[in-house]
């Protein structure tokens, strides 16, 4: 007996409507997980390396299956007809089992590890898989009917294994993918952390030739600077090959290049993974998290740290002459409130900091008993190992540096502010 096209007299489908109305569930719930999960969320692995990562994994996830919803509507005979529902089915399954493991960790991530970010993850990971579940029961309530022919009932079990078979190539490739992409993530780890040492040694690299240089000032390009063959800490971009490395002179309106800027950049698609860094003509060198909930931090303990940046010594000294005008600037920093370890014995308004030493000099007070002026040190003790930069400030806040190895004096380049 022949089938007329887009019927199957034997066992009469349902309307299309009604089948495309029950199968669609899964591509429902698909769009709601894959629009709201992060752009490098896991299910994403197989495109790791894309800036488009959940919207390529829908096309190959959910691709087959609307393209068996659109067939549906017309199918060339019976046959095609249930195979369409099988692959349908097949591929529904497929997702409702993987989103529901999913599903299951995360839930597990909340009520035992008190992950709250894993809660809208397992809501639509949840959702999605009673989404498939639906469609996945659906389809086989549709082909596996009591009336059912068996020549149909073996072109949904032909669908079925097609849709399986999609399916175990998409699981390879995402196991493949999730491989390469832990490869990445372990070797931007480590260029992480050689890009941060790179901008430390480049900056200390231009602080050095500025140095010898004193009336070019910082160089033009890191050409100047040979690849830091000379440098105090040599350097090689080769050690940091997926980061971007800018060097950014800084001119004043003389034309004389008076500062720089160096910054490495992680790749963009592992961007979440490794750690920026960042450096200047003060010598500081910062870690700068692409993660938005930490803030950058010092790579090595900073002399202006301590000296002059907000809440340092500068700082408290200043306001003790302010709470004290009889006074002025404290005659030695033991016992001075809000003061950078003022509870430590200071030998002669000196301590320790790191790779620093520090020193307080306060002025000679006046006929009336007050002292008006004092001047701050940061000296770099450990040059060339955790410092370079020597630093210098008054009581007029202007900080003077030097990367020779010595004290910095007044007579010192200004920090740019």
């Amino acid at each position: 007996m022949s089938c007329a096209p887009n019927s199957v007299p034997e066992a009469e489908p349902p309307t299309s409507g009604s089948v495309v109305g029950g199968l669609t569930a899964a591509i429902i719930g698909a769009v709601i997980l894959f629009a709201f999960q992060p752009p490098m969320s896991r299910p994403g692995m197989i495109f790791w390396n894309s800036q488009f990562v959940a919207f390529y994994f829908l096309v190959v996830i959910r691709g087959p299956y609307v393209l068996c919803i659109i067939r549906l509507w017309a199918p060339s005979d019976a046959a095609d007809y249930f195979r369409t529902i099988g692959i349908a089915c097949a591929l529904a399954a497929c997702s409702a089992f993987f989103e529901g493991l999913l599903a299951f960790f995360s839930l597990m991530d909340v009520l035992f590890l008190g992950n709250s970010r894993d809660q809208t993850l397992f809501l639509f990971l949840a959702l999605s898989f009673v989404g498939n579940f639906i469609a996945a029961i659906r389809a086989y309530s549709i082909a596996w009917g009591p009336d059912t022919l068996d020549t149909h009932k073996d072109a949904f079990l032909k669908g079925a294994v097609m849709g399986i078979s999609y399916g175990a190539i998409v699981v390879l490739l995402q196991q493949g993918g999730e491989s390469l992409f832990l490869r990445n993530i372990k070797k931007t780890n480590e260029e992480s952390k050689a890009a941060a040492i790179i901008v430390k040694s480049i900056s200390w690299c231009a602080l050095q030739y500025q140095t010898e240089h004193l009336q070019a000032g910082y160089p033009a390009d890191l050409a100047v600077l040979d690849s830091g063959k000379t440098c105090k800490q040599p350097w090689s971009l080769s050690a940091v090959p997926s980061y971007k490395v800018i060097y950014t002179p800084l001119r004043d309106n003389s034309g004389r290049i008076s500062g720089f800027t160096v910054k490495a950049k992680a790749p963009a698609s592992l961007a979440r993974y490794g750690d920026d860094a960042e450096g200047d003509d003060s010598g500081d060198i910062y870690v700068v998290p692409n993660d938005k909930c930490c803030q950058k931090r010092l790579l090595d303990p900073s002399g202006i740290e301590i000296i002059s940046r907000p809440h340092g010594l500068h700082d408290c000294i200043t306001g003790f002459a302010e709470d004290n005008p009889g006074v002025g600037f404290p005659p030695h920093l033991r016992g001075v409130n809000e003061c950078p370890g003022s509870d430590i014995w200071y030998s002669e308004n000196s301590f320790q900091y790191e790779g620093y030493r520090i020193y307080y000099s306060p002025g000679p007070p006046g006929e009336s008993g007050q002292r008006t002026t004092f001047h701050l040190e940061a000296v770099c003790k450990d040059y060339a190992q955790t410092c370079l930069v020597s630093f210098y400030t008054d009581e007029g806040g202007d900080v003077h540096r030097t990367a020779a190895r010595r004290a910095a004096t007044v007579q010192d380049p200004l920090l740019r502010k």
